[in-house]
């Protein structure tokens, strides 16, 4: 066992706790991985430790609640994982486990529920735990959720898409929802309807524009009535069809990953109104590009010849 530094003062008392429990001469050991899980001296040992590592991890946290936010980083993916394999664990674990939000606050799983349940709550009554997977490459999304006044939890651990399911079975009416899996006013719906500026034709003459331009490529284009302030195009992915998408990978399986993204266009944006005004087909083009690649910058997903082209574009306003 590698035990880093800052761990390495709780795991002496972990293994005090092992000791001369393991030990056993009832274990059949010449036999298959199967036939000793099954075992069930195995099964009351494997009961016996976990209940002793999360009464001293509850010890711990409650004697040095601060000592123990410092190692969550370190633990936090051992702890998930025995939430998600044992129920009972799951049970005992509520004492300790933690969500991290993009200020760096911890927050028990249940307080933290409860502290964001009477401002992220759809129309359905639906508390929505928003959450990234990445605050850097997702800055956008984040900051877009932060300016509603809502919070965001880092949730990037390679568990987390398995730990989110967990806790939404567990949880009453709370569903979690990836920042850039839809609009903000969408993944937290509650009826508020913004009016757009453009007019019912302006609105059909964009989307026909982008669809022109996007022909043959892997978008679905939507309209939506944001703020002037939010970007004028960007890309998601529903949540999940993109959960579904990253079980297969995590499984071996991503020859099947051809979801179509989708690609929501900010009508009050000043963008819409400036591609509907231009006249020439190449200006238009040209536009509608930049739009899709300034989009594709933002989720990380622009590279080499297309982030190439987007850089040429992008020095040529020099020249004009």
């Amino acid at each position: 066992v590698y035990v880093t530094d800052d761990v390495k003062d709780i795991v002496p008392d972990y293994l005090m706790l092992l000791h001369g429990v393991i030990d056993s001469p009832d274990i059949p050991l010449n036999v298959s991985r199967s036939s000793l899980q099954a075992d069930a001296n195995v099964k009351k040992i494997t009961g016996h430790i976990s209940k002793k590592v999360s009464d001293k991890l509850a010890e711990i946290f409650k004697n040095d609640r601060n000592g123990f936010e410092s190692k969550w980083g370190n633990i936090s993916i051992f702890v998930k994982y025995g939430m998600i394999s044992d129920e009972k664990f799951h049970e005992r674990a509520l004492k300790f486990c933690m969500l991290e939000d993009t200020d760096g606050n911890l927050t028990l799983v249940d307080d933290y529920v409860k502290a964001i349940g009477g401002n992220q709550k759809d129309k359905d009554d639906q508390i929505i735990a928003l959450y990234t997977s990445d605050p850097d490459k997702q800055h956008m999304y984040v900051e877009s959720a932060l300016r509603k006044g809502y919070s965001v939890v880092k949730m990037g651990d390679v568990i987390d898409n398995h730990f989110v399911q967990h806790l939404e079975t567990k949880l009453d009416k709370v569903s979690f929802k990836r920042v850039d899996s839809d609009q903000i006013d969408k993944l937290i719906d509650k009826e508020e309807q913004i009016e757009s500026v453009l007019s019912e034709e302006d609105s059909t003459k964009l989307k026909s524009t982008f669809e022109t331009y996007l022909e043959g490529q892997n978008y679905e284009i939507e309209l939506a009535s944001l703020s002037p302030d939010e970007s004028f195009a960007r890309i998601v992915q529903p949540e999940w069809e993109r959960r579904f998408k990253e079980m297969r990978q995590f499984g071996g399986m991503s020859m099947f990953d051809q979801q179509k993204s989708k690609l929501i266009l900010n009508s009050n944006h000043k963008a819409a109104k400036s591609i509907i005004d231009t006249a020439e087909d190449d200006s238009r083009g040209e536009l509608v590009q930049h739009a899709i690649d300034l989009a594709r910058l933002a989720q990380n997903s622009l590279t080499g010849k297309d982030l190439m082209r987007f850089i040429d574009r992008s020095y040529s306003q020099f020249n004009k």
